[in-house]
Parts: C-alpha cells; sequence; structure tokens
C-alpha cells in the first residue's frame, strides 16, 4: 500500500472499523462463522539449512515473531474463523529454504468483532534470514535482534507495530518499512550504526539523538568499523518513534 492510495483508502479502512468498537460486524457481505478456538501447531527441521527466506501475509490479526529457534522455525497459528486457517508452503534446496504463510483472503466477507486470529513465529538466530512482511488489519511485534537477519521488508498496513532490532549485529541489515496507517516503534541497538531515511509523507520530523546528513538521519556509531542498520521509512498516516534501546530518541 502505498502513499498515492492510503489517504484516500485509509479514511476508507477506518470508517469500517469503527463498528468493532460497538460490538458489530465490518463488511456487508456474508458473514464469517466464528466458532471454538483453534490452535495449530508445526515445525521444520534445521538440518543443513543456511539460509531462510520467509514471506508472512495476514490479513487481519496479530504476529509476533521472535528468534531464538532450536529448529529452523516453530509455529503457532490460533484462529477461531475456519476459513483462516493459513496456507504454509515450505521448499528447500541446496541448503536454501523458503517459508510461506498466508492467511487466506476474504474480502467480500463480513467480520464479527468475535473473531481473532494470531500468528506465534520463532526463527533460528544462526541461519541467514531475509523476512517479507505483509499486515492488512491488526498488530505486530518482531523483535529479531541477535539473529542473522539479512534483509527485513514490512508493510505495516492498519495497526500498531513494533520492531525491536536491538541486540547484537556482526554483519549489516537492511530494512524497507511502507509504514501504512497508525503508529509504529522502532527500537536500534546503542553500539551499531544506523541510518534512518524517512520519508513522512503527513507530519514533520525530529531527530533526537540522530544527526541530519544527506537527507537521512545517522547515529554516532555510524561510518564506525562493524555491521550497519540501513533502514528506509515511508511513513505514511501515523507516527513512527525510533528508539535507541528503551530509551526514546526520535519520533518522526
Amino acid at each position: 500500500m502505498r502513499k498515492g492510495m492510503r489517504l484516500a483508502t485509509g479514511l476508507v479502512i477506518l470508517a469500517a472499523l469503527l463498528p468493532l468498537t460497538t460490538g458489530c460486524a465490518i463488511g456487508r457481505g456474508e458473514p464469517l462463522v466464528v466458532g471454538d478456538m483453534v490452535t495449530e501447531t508445526e515445525s521444520f527441521e534445521l538440518g543443513e539449512v543456511r539460509s531462510l527466506e520467509v514471506d508472512l501475509s495476514v490479513n487481519i490479526g496479530s504476529l509476533r515473531v521472535r528468534g531464538g529457534a532450536d529448529d529452523l522455525a516453530d509455529i503457532e497459528f490460533r484462529y477461531n474463523v475456519a476459513e483462516w486457517k493459513p496456507k504454509v508452503d515450505y521448499s528447500e534446496t541446496g541448503g536454501r529454504a523458503r517459508l510461506r504463510i498466508k492467511q487466506p483472503d476474504h474480502q467480500e466477507r463480513s467480520i464479527s468483532h468475535d473473531a481473532k486470529n494470531s500468528w506465534e513465529i520463532a526463527l533460528n538466530s544462526g541461519v541467514e534470514l531475509t523476512l517479507n512482511l505483509d499486515m492488512g488489519i491488526g498488530e505486530s511485534d518482531v523483535a529479531l535482534g541477535g539473529t542473522s537477519l539479512r534483509t527485513l521488508d514490512i508493510d505495516q498496513g492498519i495497526g500498531e507495530m513494533t520492531l525491536d532490532l536491538t541486540g547484537e549485529w556482526t554483519d549489516d541489515l537492511n530494512v524497507i518499512i511502507d509504514g501504512g496507517i497508525g503508529a509504529a516503534t522502532i527500537r536500534v541497538p546503542d553500539g551499531t550504526g544506523v541510518r534512518i531515511k524517512a520519508d513522512t509523507g503527513i507530519g514533520g520530523v525530529s531527530a533526537m539523538g540522530f544527526t541530519r546528513s544527506g537527507g537521512a538521519f545517522v547515529n554516532a556509531a555510524y561510518g564506525e568499523p562493524g555491521a550497519t542498520i540501513e533502514i528506509d521509512v515511508d511513513a505514511g498516516i501515523g507516527s513512527i518513534t525510533i528508539q535507541v534501546g528503551n530509551e526514546a530518541t526520535a519520533q518522526i
């Protein structure tokens, strides 16, 4: 969702979300049936895998991603709409693996406020990681500091996002964030060089603890030996707060 469409479509979607606060359904089509909560787990063995690309697509719900898995990936799904059962596709060849998980799309169906969907995903910290995250409506919490993440691409959609990159980094990391509509908090490590390029669209930039350099913001460690984190943010509509460790230092 790019900024050219975000203002027009965002206000329409936000208006559609208002019934959630009053206990009504959203949408005008045939309602999705809410049943008992289902919990499903799945694991993928590490084996000889050296690199993993992960594509996650959540239309409505919450997502939590962490490192630290003993396996290549450990997954837990919890949902109470049978038609939201995630589609999982895994392939592996020559030490390279790809994991794709998608929540089925039912845009023409109405959704009760009782509908629930949450994903918990743990990834192996020692395998080279590429993560592509596409959120529709909901909350995401991604904490992958100290992993071997190389590339992170996030479409925030509509809702709140927390991205925690604090921890030790031995290799460079490239992050692209399409901010969508809502609030986002990004935590970066204190001793790692960080460069943030922000296209805010609506709102201004105030960056305490960072200095402006060629249209971007950099911290004191940027340009020093060691790993570098490059973050490219399209903020869209809403606020993005940058924190060093647990201390808020920049609001975009």
